[in-house]
């Protein structure tokens, strides 16, 4: 994938499994297309659907952490457990995406936690 691919990756399956994994609910893409959407597009979608997982995720109590939410094939995922799955997820799409800036002779921004 291309760093654009990747981001929109990322920005598709956040949206997919909060959804799923989260709310049960079947998730049917919103009717977006992000891999076509412009660069300052992708970066707004980008941020209210990070935006917009953090909020969700610190309105969930402790309790609701614990709960099962979707199964992901065979394994039986706790609510708390699926939000885990979609960071590592996030960083292994963020390690192709800087790879490719790499490969490219662009030097990523500097990794900070924040």
């Amino acid at each position: 994938m291309t760093f654009r691919e990747q981001m929109a990756h990322i920005t598709s399956a956040l949206k997919s499994m909060e959804t799923r994994f989260i709310y049960k609910e079947n998730y049917n893409g919103y009717g977006k297309d992000l891999y076509n959407l412009s660069k300052e597009e992708l970066i707004k979608e980008m941020t209210i659907t990070f935006d917009n997982l953090i909020q969700n995720l610190q309105k969930l109590s402790d309790a609701d952490l614990n709960e099962k939410g979707k199964d992901f094939g065979d394994v039986k995922l706790t609510k708390w457990q699926s939000f885990l799955f979609m960071q590592d997820h996030i960083t292994n799409h963020r390690a192709k995406a800087v790879l490719y800036l790499r490969m490219n002779g662009i030097t990523p921004p500097r990794y900070k936690y924040n």
